[in-house]
């Protein structure tokens, strides 16, 4: 039985599209089939890419398809196919471009990726294309033959001895000729420039073609490489002229270059490196082919000009090495390979690349986008150079800096493994050190020297399993390094319960004070590596411990100290995970017995720490319950205390720090208290003056810095509300370049990253306030940049979650009202996973409600004019987020109103799917909340008439009934909003 037609190919039946006559196909992607075609009113050859009718029938799919044909078609430059024209045959869209007689590149490094063997076997082909070609073009053998004679005939000795000295472009009049094709028509393309004659030949004119046995066997040549940094040029100064304009390809990769007999390569398909295509089209070979050349930040979304230098570098690499920078053969490895790995140094893959050209190569695929060119011009500039002999500008990394940027790359392993030795190395030593006391004491030398070097071989199969686990590559692959957090938990896990097991049998106090201080450092290490459960599970073994020693009779304050500790950091844990009630206990607990230790030694400098980080320690987790007055309380307490140590010690800055933490907590929970602002200007002024105090002692200081940088932009937050934007906006820079500076010497540090894009918000939202919006974006973008980037190292964290939220809600506010939808559609749709999590918390649904509520509001209005459904679906998600979020109040109310009506306004959108009854109820809800603010003392009628988001309830009767009986105070609400009768 026949097979039907491919679904998949738009033109299945016909053989021709409107003026066009289908010759054959040569392509197909994520967003079309490409055909050779005849124009058939002008008699040229073109190519004709048409949309499969699956696709077009997908508005969004149509969309892109015109927008990639604009894009192209706004592009002019020698090594850009160029478009011709747009149009539509029987409601097939299609956009026609030159014809390029060439091959992809992929193609090409195929051919050669076969060898001179291979290439030899196709010496001899018959005359004329084979025969199941009907379409005349050579085999690509034969194609890459005559490429590479093009290639390499650049170089005017290059076809005569490939290691030549000196080279020199065959421009020359008098020297060299030009041989064009001999194919018929305008659209025939020229063939290889001819090279010039060698020494003593009698005749000039163009050299004799190389064999295919020698064009292979040329790869890896001087003249090859040089050939290679060619095609870079032409593809960079591509890149550079659409970049200049707006137009970032997102899909570069060899298939997606066509280069033709002469050398010229064309870039293609500008806009498809995004699809959104069905199972079809994303499990084949060449989305993998894609995801090969994908640079990382593509993975999180981010795209821009660095991002197709880093696909570029690839394919050179790939063309120079000829294999793939990353070749894993499955697409989870890929991935992984991608997003997490690095390549091979390209001299490693192919030893014979000259050094320059690696180095350009591998600044172009560095991971981090702000290490590869500044531009596609800086890229073109420099193979140039290399082209003429010239010093590159690029430098090759150090092994010291490679080893500096992984650690950048990557902070946590690389700190962990420190941390890791030394608390194994710590642990070992304590439990070593008093176990031999006690043999000794006991006469046991021989048993204990055999235990001594049994715990010796635990430490060093400790040390050597995590030395191998950081510098394992395929550990270091996983994005959020899950498999390293295993496999350090896991063998420190291992190394503590071997030790567990040796001390258990041990009565003396020692033992099991050494045993619970290293499962306390094993508590701390698997808190930071975000394993808080685990962390939790360890922390109350220690802490089981402890309590036995400080219950004992011969305790000591250094006992019940340790036992308070372990309290504090269980405190701590329970916060991360949101148990704030039992985080408070915990930290309860350590205040009762740090109390009467300090009180009894207040001399001890460690133990008047403790306190201190205990009343840190509650200070935060009142906070976290919304207990405002509970946190000042704890704070009087506190304050009087850190001030104290400060005094004792006036050339150590740190004391003067916490003391102007605690003066900065107190001015927030001022504010969230409902104390008024004045109240809290001067507690943040006290925290200004003490940090100019530690900044004096140690200008570098950098949580003096960070904490200075977060008062300022509070500061600012409180004079923009007092109607002073011009000392806000000097206050807010002041904050941001402190904070930027700090991120820029500790890129690594969570909390300085986080702190600095909590000031960029409020900074954002300021600036579009002002009319400033284009800062506002950037300022935004920038905030948005940074908690990304945190989320990739502390993925669960709440508090990174709700300022995603919350710098996303202020951008897409700016995008809605810039006509920005898509982009705003898309940035909800990258926001929706922190939403999800914000919301999913009663701690974060408390805090960060009105983000949440911005977010949804703000989303609805993107989402009306593509997809309606979801625009309306994301105004019933504001509803629920102010009904269990919001303070009760006229405000919740008023806010309730304007969403119910917004989804009113929906009923008139096509596809939206608010019907009659929906439309209804979303009027009488609307009006019902109205009564409920003015119940609660709302009366400012004219707002409520002019209000823009509540139009939609102008034309009812009972809302302009409702806006006359606010105007009527002494009896507002006579005959339930009917007008009093006479």
């Amino acid at each position: 039985m026949p097979a039907g037609p491919d679904p998949t190919d738009p033109a299945a039946g016909l053989d021709r599209v409107g003026d066009f006559r289908l010759l054959r196909e040569v392509g197909r992607g994520g967003m079309g089939v490409v055909y050779e075609a005849e124009q058939v009113s002008l008699g040229r050859r073109v190519a004709l890419k048409l949309l499969p009718a699956r696709m077009g029938a997908d508005a969004k799919h149509r969309g892109r398809f015109e927008r990639e044909a604009r894009a192209a078609a706004k592009l002019h430059h020698t090594n850009i196919v160029p478009v011709f024209g747009v149009g539509e045959h029987e409601g097939t869209p299609y956009y026609v471009m030159q014809f390029i007689e060439g091959r992809g590149l992929d193609a090409v490094i195929g051919e050669l990726r076969r060898g001179p063997e291979a290439a030899a076997e196709t010496e001899a082909p018959a005359p004329g294309p084979p025969a199941d070609d009907p379409s005349g073009r050579p085999p690509d053998t034969a194609f890459v033959r005559s490429l590479l004679n093009g290639l390499l005939a650049i170089d005017t000795d290059a076809t005569i001895d490939a290691d030549a000295t000196t080279d020199r472009d065959a421009t020359s009049d008098g020297d060299a000729t030009t041989a064009r094709g001999t194919g018929e028509g305008p659209d025939a393309a020229p063939g290889p420039a001819a090279v010039r004659p060698p020494p003593g030949a009698t005749a000039p004119g163009p050299s004799p073609p190389a064999s295919a046995a020698s064009v292979a066997g040329r790869a890896g040549t001087r003249a090859y490489w040089r050939a290679v940094a060619r095609v870079g040029v032409q593809v960079a100064e591509a890149l550079d002229h659409a970049h200049g304009r707006g137009v970032v390809h997102r899909d570069i990769k060899p298939s997606n270059l066509l280069v033709d007999a002469t050398g010229s390569v064309f870039v293609a398909d500008f806009g498809l490196a995004k699809s959104e295509d069905g199972p079809a089209l994303t499990e084949t070979g060449d989305v993998l082919g894609t995801l090969r050349y994908m640079p990382p930040e593509a993975f999180e979304g981010k795209s821009g000009p660095r991002g197709d230098l880093y696909s570029l570098g690839l394919t050179l690499y790939e063309l120079a090495a000829l294999r793939p920078a990353f070749d894993e053969p499955d697409r989870a490895g890929l991935i992984r390979a991608v997003t997490a790995g690095t390549p091979p140094r390209l001299r490693r893959a192919e030893p014979g690349v000259p050094r320059d050209l690696e180095t350009i190569v591998q600044k172009a695929i560095e991971r981090d986008p702000s290490h590869r060119y500044a531009s596609a011009g800086a890229l073109a500039e420099d193979l140039r150079r290399f082209l003429d002999d010239r010093p590159i500008a690029a430098r090759r990394a150090t092994g010291a800096e490679r080893l500096w940027r992984w650690c950048r790359r990557n902070p946590l392993p690389a700190s962990l493994a420190a941390a890791f030795l030394l608390a194994l190395l710590i642990g070992m030593a304590a439990t070593t050190y008093y176990a031999r006391r006690e043999a000794l004491a006991n006469g046991e030398l021989r048993a204990s020297a055999s235990r001594e070097q049994e715990r010796f071989d635990l430490a060093l199969d400790a040390i050597r399993s995590t030395r191998e686990a950081v510098a394992d590559d395929a550990l270091l692959k996983e994005k959020r390094f899950e498999a390293l957090r295993s496999r350090l938990l896991g063998d420190a896990g291992a190394f503590y319960r071997r030790l567990e097991a040796q001390v258990r049998g041990r009565p003396d106090r020692r033992s099991r004070a050494a045993l619970a201080a290293a499962l306390f450092e094993l508590g701390e290490l698997a808190s930071e590596v975000e394993s808080k459960e685990e962390a939790l599970a360890v922390h109350r073994r220690a802490l089981e411990i402890r309590r036995g020693l400080a219950a004992g009779a011969d305790a000591g304050p250094q006992d019940r100290a340790a036992l308070a500790r372990s309290e504090q950091a269980i405190g701590r844990v329970c916060r991360d995970l949101g148990r704030v009630e039992e985080g408070l206990a915990a930290q309860g607990r350590a205040l009762e017995v740090l109390r009467p230790l300090a009180a009894a030694s207040p001399d001890d400098a460690q133990m008047q720490l403790d306190l201190e980080r205990t009343y840190d320690g509650l200070m935060h987790l009142h906070a976290d319950a919304g207990r405002f007055d509970e946190m000042l309380a704890v704070s009087e307490e506190a304050l009087p205390l850190q001030l104290r140590l400060a005094a004792a010690r006036p050339s150590d800055p740190r004391f003067k720090v916490d003391a102007a933490k605690t003066h900065f907590d107190r001015a927030i929970a001022y504010g969230r208290s409902g104390e008024t602002l004045a109240r809290a200007r001067p507690s943040l002024d006290a925290a200004v003056a003490l940090l100019r105090e530690a900044l004096s002692l140690d200008p570098a200081h950098p949580e003096a810095r960070q904490v200075l940088g977060t008062c300022r932009h509070q500061i600012a937050l409180l004079l923009e509300r007092e109607g002073r934007d011009a000392d806000a906006a000097r206050e807010y820079e002041a904050a941001r370049e402190g904070l930027e500076a700090l991120v820029a010497e500790y890129p690594s540090s969570y909390e300085y990253r986080t702190r600095l894009a909590e000031a960029l918000t409020y900074h954002g939202r300021f600036l579009a306030r002002t009319g400033e919006a284009a800062r506002a974006a950037a300022i935004l973008d920038r905030g948005l940049e940074l908690v990304e980037g945190v989320e990739r190292t502390n993925p669960r964290s709440l508090r990174t979650a709700a300022l995603f939220v919350r710098l996303a809600a202020s951008r897409i506010a700016l995008l809605a009202h810039a006509g920005g939808e898509e982009a705003a559609v898309a940035l909800v749709e990258r926001a929706r996973p922190a939403m999800e999590r914000v919301a999913s918390s009663e701690r974060g649904l408390r805090n960060h409600a009105y983000a949440l509520f911005e977010l949804e509001h703000y989303g609805g209005e993107a989402y009306q004019a593509s997809l309606p459904r979801e625009a309306v679906a994301s105004l019933r998600r504001a509803i629920l987020v102010i009904e269990r979020g919001f303070e009760p109040g006229a405000s919740r109310e008023i806010s309730l109103a304007a969403e119910y009506a917004a989804i009113l306004a929906m009923s008139g959108y096509p596809g939206a799917q608010v019907w009659s009854y929906d439309a209804r109820w979303a009027g009488e809800a609307a009006m019902a909340a109205l009564r409920r603010a003015a119940a609660a003392g709302f009366r400012d009628a004219t707002f409520l008439r002019e209000s823009e988001q509540l139009a939609p309830l102008r034309g009812r009767p009972d809302f302009q009934l409702f806006l006359m009986d606010l105007a009527f105070p002494a009896e507002p609400f006579a005959g339930q909003f009917r007008r009093p009768g006479p």
